[in-house]
């Protein structure tokens, strides 16, 4: 793996959001380095660990986990998963089905959470943008906040291999 993905932010997992706050994410944290420390000794190779949060956390939580993940020498933060949030959709069809929402209503929240924690990180740890990317300027926009890499999900499924030649080609 060029890097190991820690989803610990899914709203369709119960309770796995709690995995974000105070101690219960320091506990994490400290346990997958240490086993990344003992994977890398045994297997004379380090692999990476990126950590994906949500969108839906208060700037103070967010300062937080950034704190955490400084502290704690992660390698990457996912900035950010599906939304809970249904503000950006309230008048279409189907506001009230269960689970994450992606794509691309969720792409200013996501941005913004990414810009928050660019802002407390200032490139001491690289951030992955995701969340709404569906064209060369979505992606362009997710490098203007701070991202260093971009990961393309629901803009794939609907754009398909053409997104990522078009992202490359712009940017």
């Amino acid at each position: 793996a060029s890097y190991v993905a820690v989803n610990i932010s899914s709203p369709n997992t119960p309770n796995l959001r709690t995995l974000q706050l105070g101690d219960a994410l320091v506990e994490l944290v400290q346990a997958l380095k240490k086993k990344q420390h003992e994977l890398a000794v045994a297997n004379n190779r380090y692999v990476p660990i990126a950590i994906k949060i949500a969108p839906d956390l208060s700037d103070e939580e967010i300062e937080n986990i950034c704190r955490i993940f400084l502290e704690n020498d992660v390698d990457g933060i996912i900035a950010t998963n599906t939304t809970l949030d249904r503000e950006m959709i309230a008048n279409m069809p189907h506001v009230t089905e269960a689970g994450g929402l992606s794509g691309k209503p969720e792409f200013r929240k996501s941005t913004d959470v990414l810009a928050k924690i660019n802002k407390i990180i200032n490139g001491r740890i690289p951030i992955i943008g995701v969340g709404g990317v569906d064209s060369p300027m979505a992606a362009a926009e997710k490098i203007k906040n701070g991202a260093s890499l971009i990961q393309i999900y629901s803009g794939f499924i609907y754009k398909g291999p053409e997104l990522i030649k078009n992202i490359v080609n712009y940017l």
